[in-house]
């Protein structure tokens, strides 16, 4: 989050391009679909589901679509707020380009109550800055010397579809088994497999446990995002655990961002 101290400008670090949390109960309704080369694509049918992501900055554009791909169903329906008011636009594509700069928390809702309806969110697209200057990305992927584990899990080279690359792969059924990293960057995410073997696990980061989470989908699924922090101290070194509480967890890939 940003920093103030006495009346000294807010310290802003960048806020680098993530996919979206779905939430903490991946069961409401959303199915992760690989969308390559791009990211995943969330589809949902179901009569609400939302969907938000925080930035610092004064534009975006969210990706996506109404329609059911190949259907000839009515368009689902959509309502998009940026700090809890909500937006007056024609379209899901409307370009946000003159907003307040500052802290932006975006919230897109979609309904989708008939059968047959189906919609889904790509994404959003917007420019990041610090202070005034753009910055340089280096996104890493984290291997098996990365990677501490505690407790049972299986470890696998796989290839992953979604990144078109083979990376470890872990799996535990495990009551708390753990998995964890550490790293310096502004931004990391934990991509993993949902289905209905899919149960709760609980993240900390820097010692701080965030809210528990379920892998838990009715539909099986894979590359959908477990966990995301972004806005991090660049210059500090960030510890991510990983305790599985229920029946079955799956970690497919391990991602951080660096800026310099």
């Amino acid at each position: 989050m940003s920093k103030t101290s006495g009346t000294s400008k807010p310290e802003r670090f960048p806020l680098c391009p993530k996919l979206s949390q779905l939430g903490s109960d991946l069961s409401k309704g959303w199915v992760s679909i690989p969308w390559l080369p791009i990211q995943p694509q969330y589809a949902t049918s179901a009569p609400k589901a939302s969907v938000s992501f925080d930035f610092y900055g004064d534009q975006f554009e969210l990706g996506g679509y109404l329609t059911a791909l190949g259907g000839n169903g009515p368009d689902c329906g959509f309502n998009i707020s940026i700090n809890g008011k909500l937006q007056d636009v024609p379209d899901l594509y409307t370009p946000f380009n003159n907003l307040p700069l500052g802290q932006q928390h975006v919230e897109l809702t979609l309904f989708c109550p008939e059968e047959g309806q189906e919609a889904a969110f790509v994404g959003p697209a917007f420019i990041e800055t610090q202070e005034t200057k753009y910055t340089n990305q280096v996104f890493s992927y984290w291997n098996t010397s990365q990677i501490r584990t505690i407790g049972e899990w299986t470890e696998a080279p796989t290839f992953q579809d979604f990144f078109y690359m083979t990376l470890p792969q872990y799996t535990t059924t495990s009551l708390h088994s753990t998995l964890a990293y550490s790293f310096k960057g502004v931004h990391t995410v934990v991509f993993g497999a949902v289905g209905p073997t899919g149960g709760q696990y609980l993240v900390t980061l820097d010692n701080i446990p965030q809210p528990m989470r379920t892998s838990y989908n009715s539909v099986a699924g894979p590359t959908t995002v477990l966990f995301f922090a972004q806005e991090l101290d660049p210059e500090k070194e960030h510890t991510v655990t990983i305790t599985n509480f229920g029946d079955n967890l799956t970690v497919q890939a391990i991602q951080n961002t660096e800026v310099y």
